[in-house]
């Protein structure tokens, strides 16, 4: 290790990823993160609050399990299908 010299002063420190939250710069994308933000966090309260909900009225892991596959079948059953049927068109819509 070499000795700096005295009174130099040490490099400054540049961060790693200096752009990585660039984006928030600009207006309409930090109201559009903000949105996203509010819209999952109320998801994720819903889907907390039905799955109590569902367990205090029924006391049971069974019906808890077939709500909440109820509660995803649609996705699980359509975006398969629209991923095939978007990349088979020529627009891809």
């Amino acid at each position: 290790m070499v000795a700096a010299a005295p009174g130099a002063r040490p490099p400054p420190v540049v961060p790693a990823h200096p752009a990585t939250f660039a984006a928030l710069a600009v207006p309409n994308f930090r109201r559009y993160v903000s949105g996203q933000s509010v819209s999952l966090i109320g998801t994720w309260v819903e889907t907390v609050a039905q799955a109590l909900l569902v367990l205090r009225l029924t006391h049971s892991g069974t019906i808890l399990g077939l709500t909440t596959a109820a509660r995803y079948a649609p996705t699980c059953c359509c975006l398969p299908t629209r991923g095939c049927w978007s990349t088979a068109t020529p627009d891809g819509s």
